[in-house]
């Protein structure tokens, strides 16, 4: 999950491979924009989730923003090849919580 407020971004690297890495160790990505669209998160989003256009939104006020944030938050239902039984797929992070006032995290690396 990232959260993007830039316009554009600067890679130390090719962003292009760091894509293909992802796809090959089969690794979903959702972004969410606090800006504008930028073109190489939405390709992020449709190489590493196929079939999904809902991985990358921008959010346009509060109210859309927590809704992007709280559809990253319910795990996909997976299907077992053999059984054709829905199953959940595990995860760590990120938990679902609702606060009564909105609330940000940044941190500078």
């Amino acid at each position: 999950m990232i959260i993007f407020a830039a316009l554009s971004s600067s890679d130390p690297g090719d962003i292009h491979q760091t894509i293909n890495c992802l796809v090959e160790d089969k690794i979903a990505c959702r972004v969410v924009g606090l800006a504008a669209q930028v073109a190489v998160c939405k390709e992020l989003c449709l190489k590493t989730n196929p079939g999904d256009n809902t991985a990358y939104g921008v959010a346009m006020n509060e109210v859309h923003f927590r809704d992007l944030l709280m559809e990253a938050t319910i795990p996909p239902v997976t299907r077992k090849a053999k059984s054709g039984v829905p199953s959940l797929l595990m995860m760590g992070f990120p938990s679902r919580g609702v606060e009564k006032q909105a609330s940000f995290c940044a941190w500078y690396v």
